[in-house]
C-alpha cells in the first residue's frame, strides 16, 4: 500500500529520516479501542472497497470527503501517511488484511470431490456413501433431495426416516416414470413424519425420454452434494460414480433452483401430479 512507501520517505524539517515514534503505536491501538475492536482497519477496509482505492493514497482525500460515514478517518489517513512510523503502519495493514482474509473465508467455495468405486474407495476420495450418510445425519432443519432413483437398498431411506424422526423437514422430488415417490411412501414407517413427495410435472407434447434426471442433497441450505449417482445399492456402493460437495452460501443456489421449478410448476406434489 502507497501508505507504507511514503512514511518510509518521511523526513523531519532537516532532511534527516524521521525516527520511530512509539507513543504512534498507543495512540492506534487507544483509537481501535475506542472505535470498538478493529474499529479504524475495520473502517479502511469498508472505504477501500466501496471506493475502489487505495484509502492512503493523496487522491482519495477528496472521494472519502464526500461520504458522510467515512469522512471520519480523513484524520486518521492524513496521520498515517504524514507521520506514522512503518512498525505503526504494517501493524494497521496487517489488521486490514486479517479482516479481509476473515471476510473472504465466509464467503469462500469449500468444496470436496467424491466418488463411488467398486473397490469402495479411490485414493484420497471419500466415497459417496459415506459422505451421503454424514451430510443426512448432520441436518438441524431441513433436507431437500433430487434423485432420479431413490431406492431402500442404498441406505437413503432409513437416513431420511431417521432425520425425520428428529422433525427435519424433508422435501423429496423423483421422476415421475420411475415412481420413487410412490415407493417411498408405501414404505414410511407409521408415526414419522412423511417427507413432502415430488415428482416432474406432465409436460403435453414432450418427449417420452423427458426426465427429472438431478441427483442432488441440499442440507440445511449450506450443504450440498451434486453426484452422478443415484440414491441406490449400486449408486452408493457400486457403480464408478463422480461428485461434489459445496459448503457455504453458493449452496443456496440448489434451494433457489428448487424454488423456481415449484414456482414454474415443473414438479408438483405427489397428490398433483397423478405419479
Amino acid at each position: 500500500m502507497r501508505g507504507v512507501q511514503s512514511a518510509t520517505r518521511s523526513r523531519d524539517p532537516s532532511g534527516n529520516p524521521r525516527g520511530p515514534h512509539p507513543r504512534i503505536l498507543q495512540r492506534f491501538v487507544a483509537t481501535a479501542i475506542e472505535r470498538s475492536t478493529l474499529g479504524l482497519p475495520r473502517d479502511i477496509v469498508e472505504v477501500s472497497r466501496t471506493l475502489m482505492c487505495d484509502p492512503f493514497d493523496s487522491g482519495a482525500s477528496e472521494a472519502i470527503s464526500g461520504m458522510a460515514p467515512t469522512s471520519a478517518l480523513l484524520p486518521y489517513l492524513s496521520h498515517v501517511s504524514r507521520d506514522a512510523d512503518p512498525p505503526s503502519i504494517l501493524l494497521l495493514i496487517f489488521q486490514c488484511l486479517a479482516i479481509q482474509r476473515a471476510e473472504l473465508q465466509r464467503t469462500a467455495l469449500a468444496a470436496e470431490f467424491i466418488a463411488t468405486v467398486p473397490s469402495g474407495s479411490a485414493p484420497g476420495i471419500r466415497p459417496t456413501g459415506v459422505v451421503v450418510r454424514e451430510m443426512v445425519s448432520a441436518a438441524k432443519r431441513s433436507i431437500l433431495t433430487l434423485g432420479y432413483v431413490i431406492t431402500a437398498e442404498g441406505g437413503m431411506l432409513s437416513l431420511l426416516q431417521a432425520a425425520a424422526s428428529r422433525f427435519v423437514a424433508i422435501d423429496v422430488v423423483c421422476d415421475r416414470e420411475v415412481r420413487s415417490a410412490g415407493l417411498i411412501a408405501a414404505a414410511w414407517p407409521q408415526g414419522i413424519p412423511l417427507p413432502n413427495l415430488f415428482t416432474n410435472a406432465p409436460a403435453p407434447g414432450a418427449s417420452s425420454l423427458a426426465k427429472m434426471h438431478c441427483k442432488l442433497l441440499l442440507v440445511d441450505s449450506s450443504d450440498l452434494l451434486i453426484t452422478s449417482a443415484n440414491f441406490t445399492f449400486h449408486g452408493m456402493a457400486a457403480n464408478i460414480e463422480f461428485g461434489i460437495r459445496v459448503r457455504g452460501q453458493e449452496a443456496m443456489l440448489a434451494q433457489r433452483f428448487f424454488d423456481y421449478l415449484r414456482q414454474q410448476q415443473l414438479v408438483l406434489p405427489v397428490a398433483q401430479s397423478g405419479a
